[in-house]
C-alpha cells in the first residue's frame, strides 16, 4: 500500500485540494505532502513519494514534470488538460524511463480496497457499503467523462471497488496496467471499460481473454464511434485506430467483451454485479407461473444469447415430482399456479435446480400474485438467497 502522496495545486485551486479532503475521510489525513506550484518548482521536497498529483489549475506543468523525471518518481497523476510541447517531451521521456502515467487531464482515480482516493471529481464520495458489497471497476479514458458515469451508476446503487480516469494520448501501457490489476482482483465480479481509442489491440484482446478465462465479464462502451468524429479523436489519441463498429463488435465477442450500446446499460450491469452471488457461466433455468410466462421468458433468455440449458431426464424427473400432471418440466418450466401455493414444492423445485450442477443462474418469472402467493415466493427466494447456491432474478 502506498504510503506517501505530494499533491501539488495551482495558486488559486481550492478544488484542488480535493484528494488531501478524501484521504483525511479515510483516516489517512497525513499521506500527503501539500505544496502550490511555485513551491514546488523551486524546493522541491528530498522526501521519496509513492505518487505525484499535479492539479488540474497548474499553469505550468513543465518544471514540475521535470522534476518527476528526475527523480524517477514511479506513478503520476496529471490533472492539467492542456500542456505545450516541454511538458509533453518531458512525458514522453517520463514514460520511457518507466514511469506510471494517468494523464494528461485525468481526474485520477480511487481504489478503496486500498484505501486510496486520489482524484479530484467532487461527484466521489467515501461508500457506506462493506468491503464484500463492492465488486465493480471502471476504467475509462478522459478526465470527466468517467466520474460522469459513476456518479450517474453509484445513485442508482452500483458499488464500485475501483474507479480509474486516464486522461488523454499516451498510448494503451496504462490501460493495459489498470485491466491486468483488475484480472488480479478475485473480488472484481464485472469490469467496465469506456474507451475512445486503442493503439494495442492485440495486446488489449489477449488481455480480455485472460479475463473471461477467471470468468470475470469484461464490458465495453465506446465513445466518439460517428466517422465525423475520426479526426477530434485524432487529436487526442494520435496512435491510435479502430475497426468499423461491426467488426470490431464480432472480433471482440469472441474474446470474452460484450459491447455496450449507451450508458444505462453500465448501470443495469453494475447493479447486477453488485450483487454477492454472481453467474460463472451463462446457464439459466426459467421456472414460470405458467405456460405464456414460461415462452415468453424463454424467448427473452434467447434473444439475450443465454444457454436456455436442456434439462437432464434425473433433473426433469424431481421437478415433476413437485408438480400437477398438466405442469412442463422442460425449460423453461411451467410450475403452474399450484406451485405457489405450497411453499414445500416451490421450495422443492428451487433446490432441484441449485443441486444438479446443471444451471449457473435461475431466473422465477410470475404474474400477478396473492398476498398468500407473493409471501410464499418471498420466503422460498430469501431462502435460496441464504443458501448463495445460484445467482437469483
Amino acid at each position: 500500500m502506498w504510503q506517501r502522496g505530494l499533491l501539488i495545486v495551482g495558486e488559486r485551486g481550492t478544488a484542488d485540494l480535493r484528494p488531501k479532503e478524501l484521504m483525511r475521510e479515510l483516516g489517512r489525513g497525513d499521506f500527503f505532502t501539500v505544496l502550490n506550484e511555485s513551491e514546488a518548482a523551486q524546493n522541491w521536497p528530498d522526501e521519496a513519494f509513492d505518487v505525484i498529483l499535479i492539479s488540474p489549475s497548474c499553469r505550468t506543468p513543465a518544471p514540475l514534470i521535470a522534476q518527476c523525471v528526475s527523480r524517477r518518481a514511479p506513478f503520476l497523476v496529471l490533472g492539467c488538460p492542456r500542456l505545450d510541447a516541454e511538458s509533453e517531451a518531458l512525458l514522453a521521456k517520463y514514460r520511457t524511463s518507466g514511469g506510471h502515467l494517468l494523464g494528461p487531464g485525468s481526474q485520477g482515480f480511487f481504489d478503496w480496497e486500498q484505501r486510496l482516493a486520489l482524484c479530484w471529481s467532487p461527484s466521489v464520495r467515501i461508500p457506506d457499503s462493506p468491503p464484500q458489497e463492492r465488486h465493480v471497476a471502471l476504467i475509462a479514458q478522459g478526465g470527466t467523462a468517467p466520474f460522469s458515469l459513476y456518479a450517474m451508476a453509484v445513485e442508482a446503487g452500483v458499488r464500485f471497488r475501483r474507479v480509474v480516469s486516464l486522461g488523454r494520448g499516451g498510448g494503451d501501457e496504462e490501460l493495459l496496467r489498470q485491466i491486468e490489476a483488475v484480472i488480479a482482483d478475485p473480488k472484481t465480479t464485472l469490469l467496465i471499460l469506456c474507451l475512445e481509442a486503442l493503439s494495442r489491440g492485440r495486446d488489449f484482446l489477449a488481455l480480455t481473454a485472460r479475463a473471461a478465462a477467471r470468468h470475470l465479464p469484461v464490458v465495453l462502451l465506446r465513445t466518439g464511434e460517428a466517422e465525423r468524429f475520426r479526426a477530434r479523436l485524432h487529436v487526442r489519441h494520435p496512435d491510435a485506430a479502430w475497426t468499423d463498429r461491426t467488426m470490431w463488435n464480432s472480433v471482440a465477442r469472441q474474446y470474452g467483451v460484450v459491447p455496450l450500446d449507451d450508458a444505462q446499460q453500465i448501470v443495469d450491469l453494475g447493479k447486477l454485479a453488485s450483487t454477492v452471488h454472481t453467474s460463472r457461466g451463462n446457464r439459466v433455468a426459467v421456472l414460470a407461473m405458467s405456460e405464456g410466462v414460461a415462452m415468453m421468458q424463454g424467448d427473452q433468455c434467447e434473444a439475450a444469447e443465454l444457454n436456455l440449458v436442456e434439462l437432464s431426464p434425473e433433473l426433469r424427473a424431481r421437478i415433476a415430482s413437485c408438480l400437477p400432471a398438466w405442469a412442463c418440466s422442460e425449460n423453461p418450466v411451467n410450475l403452474s399456479r399450484h406451485a405457489f401455493d405450497d411453499e414445500e414444492k416451490l421450495t422443492a423445485a428451487i433446490e432441484s435446480i441449485e443441486e444438479s450442477g446443471e444451471c449457473d443462474m435461475l431466473l422465477v418469472a410470475t404474474g400477478a400474485l396473492t398476498p398468500r402467493q407473493g409471501e410464499i415466493l418471498a420466503h422460498a427466494l430469501c431462502a435460496a438467497h441464504r443458501r448463495g447456491k445460484l445467482p437469483l432474478a
